[in-house]
């Protein structure tokens, strides 16, 4: 079974950067170019909703700006093809980039530690100067402290020892003498490593309530070095929820983010239709591909949704309405036509809203169903038409003028309200309840058409 959602691996954010898959290339460049032009402390709120590609989107914004750093840890080939992307959209202009060392954060990794400033640290030192990752077991601060002793000919020993006494953090629990200790680590790292430190952190949003607000106020307390950025990729409106969930219902979590966040940008949308055929769902003949289409658009499908939602259309439904191969179980022509045109609905609406697939499919609702045929040509629908029949007011020649709205409603009362089990005569097809439950079944993936091989 393949899967279509883009893991942030190097791989896929090297090559969809390359290709501009996402036609997200000249927003990279922009931010990369606000966080060259830093020259103070400042923290930045990215927000975007979950599914958006904020993940995809600082990582390869770190992966931009690591391509211009002298000790780059990515290869010679890799930095260059990276840089000849901004050298091609920008032809007469050079990104006059400054060394910058960039960490990436995943909160959410991390929600179980008792303090966040450790493995903050932690990542920190994992991603400056090596591109070794150091598991934190054994003896863990004498194997990073040797490496970065070799790496930058700094004595590290005093700092090592100062997190090594007892629990992590016993000897600079004093909030003065943390901060003044992470002033200590900064001034040792980034005269080796770059002009500014960088750090992305990345699902916030989804971490315990008491360690993202720690981390925040961490932050706030002992991050504050006028040589660090720190850019916060988020979902506002569940940091928001988070917030409250820690300080109540009535806690203003709006003004309390605006402590910390000297900037607030939002995450451009991605181009759909460059993602779309990238995972290979381009625009296609066949009628589940433009109900399909017209799903993602009426929902407004993020990235990640739209990637499930093709996953599950092709697992569901390709078997019979698009390769058409034959199983034991049978399809006839009325169940076939439901599958091409209804199903893709169904399962939309299932990642949408479940109130509304629940709705639906016990007849209580038809306007999922009509607004989105309204974003489909009529001439799919053409053999809902008998030839007394057209969806043409202009058609001076049809005996009888029916709105499209009418016949997809028609088709839906058939399957969904009707308990007569005889069936419905709407141009070529004849619809019952009798479609109900086998139509289910495919939506459900349990069906002979079910195909979990498929690619």
């Amino acid at each position: 079974m393949k899967f279509y959602d883009l893991q942030p691996t190097y791989e896929n954010l090297l090559e969809t950067f390359l290709d501009d898959s996402l036609k997200r290339n000249a927003d990279i460049f922009a931010f990369a170019d606000i966080l060259n032009n830093m020259d103070t402390s400042c923290s930045i709120a990215l927000d975007g909703a979950w599914g958006s590609g904020k993940t995809f989107f600082v990582k390869q914004t770190k992966m931009f700006i690591d391509a211009y750093h002298p000790h780059s840890p990515m290869s010679e080939d890799d930095c260059s093809s990276i840089q000849s992307v901004w050298g091609k959209a920008h032809p007469k202009k050079e990104f006059e980039a400054e060394p910058q060392v960039c960490v990436y954060y995943d909160a959410w990794e991390n929600d179980n530690d008792d303090d966040p400033i450790l493995s903050l640290i932690y990542s920190i030192l994992q991603q400056v100067q090596s591109d070794y990752s150091f598991k934190p077991d054994g003896d863990f601060f004498k194997i990073i402290g040797g490496i970065l002793e070799f790496f930058s000919g700094k004595n590290w020993s005093a700092l090592i020892n100062s997190f090594k006494q007892g629990s992590p953090l016993n000897g600079i629990t004093e909030a003065k003498e943390l901060k003044s200790k992470i002033d200590e680590f900064l001034n040792q790292l980034l005269p080796e490593s770059g002009n500014r430190l960088v750090i992305f952190i990345d699902e916030l949003d989804r971490c315990k309530p008491s360690f993202a607000v720690k981390l925040l106020e961490r932050i706030k307390h002992h991050f504050c070095n006028d040589r660090i950025t720190f850019v916060f990729s988020i979902n506002t409106l569940e940091l928001q929820h988070t917030i409250k969930k820690h300080y109540g219902d009535d806690f203003d979590a709006c003004k309390y983010l605006d402590r910390f966040f000297d900037l607030r940008m939002s995450l451009p949308k991605p181009d759909m239709k460059r993602f779309l055929a990238k995972i290979g769902f381009t625009e296609s003949p066949y009628y589940t591909d433009v109900v399909a289409n017209a799903v993602i658009q009426e929902y407004s499908f993020s990235i990640r949704e739209t990637a499930k939602y093709i996953k599950l259309l092709k697992i569901a439904l390709y078997k019979v309405t698009v390769l058409e191969q034959t199983s034991d179980w049978t399809v006839d022509g009325n169940l076939r036509y439901a599958m091409m045109f209804i199903a893709p609905v169904i399962i939309g609406l299932k990642l949408q809203d479940f109130s509304l697939y629940t709705n639906f499919i016990n007849g209580l609702d038809s306007s999922p169903w009509i607004d989105i045929g309204r974003k489909i040509n009529p001439d799919c629908f053409e053999a809902l038409y008998s030839t007394s029949e057209t969806s043409d007011g202009n058609n001076p020649h049809a005996q009888s003028y029916i709105p499209i709205d009418e016949k997809l409603n028609l088709v839906y009362e058939a399957i969904f309200r009707d308990a007569e089990m005889h069936g419905k005569r709407i141009g070529n097809y004849t619809f019952s309840n009798s479609i109900r439950a086998p139509l289910l079944r495919v939506v459900n993936l349990l069906s002979n058409c079910t195909d979990f091989s498929i690619e």
